[in-house]
């Protein structure tokens, strides 16, 4: 894992040395956004019955030129769902303790503004992230055929995983902007969708 994050590094850090290279003439701009919002992951087999849940996104974003950008992320979400390994001769999933899920996400990323028209853009993104999720879910002791709660059990775990982003963007001043963003993490060797999230943002831009 170590070495897999060392060769993001470098990569993405290439990169951003080259195009740097490339787009030396032209103004550069730093934006900080924050945004909060709703947070959940599609059902599936790890996630029956998911609930929305909350999080919220840190960004920094340089401009590269008015279209291209390089950004790091930190995501940070949680959400319930049930989960029960017992599918036979169990209570219905109503009765069963809710788990959850934490998700703890550093992301480097490309963006590209598709929409850059006077006070508004759309932007599309991709990249490479480390995904933290730590899992909490409940166990069961069977007695007399029967399966009773006992306790939670936090698992954690950590892989590399893709991130989709979309970003609206207004600005309503110089330096301000407000927008709205979206997106969900592909984790290919765990679950393959998670993360989905939707935030409202706000944005200051260093000129």
């Amino acid at each position: 894992m170590k070495r897999l994050f060392s060769c993001l590094i470098i990569a993405l850090s290439l990169n951003f040395v080259i195009s740097t290279e490339l787009y030396a003439q032209e103004r550069k701009d730093l934006m900080l956004s924050l945004g909060i919002g709703l947070f959940t992951s599609p059902e599936g087999k790890r996630f029956e019955s998911p609930q929305i849940g909350g999080g919220y996104a840190l960004d920094i974003n340089y401009f590269i030129t008015e279209r291209h950008i390089l950004s790091s992320n930190y995501t940070s979400g949680r959400h319930e769902y049930m989960f029960n390994p017992y599918r036979q001769g169990t209570p219905p999933l109503s009765s069963v303790p809710a788990s959850d899920s934490e998700f703890r996400i550093f992301s480097l990323m490309y963006k590209y503004r598709i929409i850059n028209v006077e006070r508004f853009s759309i932007t599309l993104g991709t990249g490479l992230n480390l995904m933290t999720e730590i899992r909490r879910f409940p166990i069961y002791e069977l007695r007399n055929g029967d399966l009773f709660f006992q306790s939670f059990s936090d698992v954690g775990t950590t892989d590399l995983a893709f991130p989709f982003k979309g970003e609206f963007s207004f600005n309503i001043a110089n330096r301000w902007a407000v927008g709205l963003e979206g997106g969900i993490f592909l984790m290919p060797t765990v679950h393959p969708w998670s993360g989905f999230h939707l935030f409202p943002r706000v944005s200051y831009i260093f000129r």
